[in-house]
């Protein structure tokens, strides 16, 4: 059985009906009601990915790589990463993983950044000046070398098949919310569907079904001298 999943023109579909319907049952979906149905997907888009609660799946985790360049300290991400998973950045060709540190360590390490060594070790995350994502790597490489890491990235606008598809149901609660807020028109129940849709799926990531049952710490008890033995003590 396949599971059930939106399209972006499902999707977009589906929220104009309900405009319709709060908008007293108007047939007409004006140009401007679609761009903001439009922006509100993506914006629920956005959100969803950047949602703290939700850990595994993620919204868009790939596998990426980048070359290093001989004598600089540091490799550009492409503009959509937002994240780099921790112990996943690493040089296959040299069987080395490469330790997260702090930018000031980073530069403690290396004022100069005139260390050189034949492949890197170290990395800090940094930015561009621009938003765009920035691996700081120590040593400075000599040599071209290929980092394998995986990412969090940003969907791309209207990337609805980004999500996995037993979020869809979540999505569309939240773009609706969206849509009807940014239009003025009654969210009605619509954003609380989506938080009790949120929910469900923080609760199946924790990957136990049951109550969890916590032991009780039991007191250790020892020999005592009788002479110690005051008040009917052990």
């Amino acid at each position: 059985m396949a599971l059930w999943s939106l399209t972006k023109a499902k999707l977009q579909e589906h929220i104009e009906t309900t405009v319709r319907g709060a908008n007293r049952g108007l047939a007409i979906i004006t140009v401007q009601q679609r761009r903001v149905i439009w922006s509100a997907i993506n914006e629920a888009l956005i959100d969803i990915s950047l949602e703290r609660s939700i850990d595994t799946p993620k919204t868009v985790m790939s596998d990426a790589t980048v070359d290093t360049v001989a004598n600089q300290a540091y490799v550009d991400l492409d503009d959509e990463v937002i994240n780099v998973v921790d112990g996943t950045v690493r040089i296959i060709a040299e069987d080395c993983i490469l330790t997260p540190m702090s930018i000031g360590d980073f530069y403690a390490l290396d004022p100069g950044e005139d260390i050189s060594s034949s492949y890197p070790t170290l990395y800090a995350i940094d930015t561009d000046g621009s938003g765009t994502m920035r691996l700081l790597l120590r040593d400075t490489p000599d040599a071209v070398y290929t980092i394998n890491l995986k990412v969090q990235s940003m969907p791309d606008e209207d990337e609805v098949g980004a999500l996995p598809d037993w979020y869809h149901g979540m999505l569309r609660s939240l773009a609706t919310a969206i849509a009807l807020e940014a239009l003025s028109l009654p969210v009605g129940n619509h954003q609380a569907r989506y938080q009790e849709r949120l929910k469900n799926i923080i609760s199946k990531q924790r990957g136990h079904s049951g109550p969890m049952h916590l032991n009780i710490r039991q007191r250790p008890t020892g020999y005592r001298h009788p002479e110690q033995r005051i008040g009917g003590g052990i």
